[in-house]
């Protein structure tokens, strides 16, 4: 069964993922400063979990590779707002 996956640029390309045997992940955490009730991705679903929480959620959703980035980030301390050894 074909995907859709969101390109760099915001457009979308159908994929056939069975024909995939390498998979390539960019993961930038992004830090919240403040929460807008309207922003340029409006469209986009939005929701403020912890790390734990977000992790998990990839477990359900059976993402195994968001869910192995987003261990890294832990795993990094890259989730916390300081040097984990401060």
């Amino acid at each position: 069964a074909q995907k859709i996956a969101v390109t760099g640029d915001g457009t979308t390309t159908r994929f056939d993922p069975s024909t995939y045997s390498y998979v390539r992940l960019f993961l930038c955490p992004l830090y919240v400063s403040s929460v807008e009730s309207e922003w340029p991705e409006s469209g986009r679903l939005r929701k403020l979990v912890t790390i734990d929480e977000a992790i998990q959620i990839m477990e359900i959703q059976n993402r195994p590779y968001f869910k192995r980035g987003l261990e890294m980030v832990k795993e990094r301390g890259l989730h916390l707002l300081t040097k984990p050894d401060e």
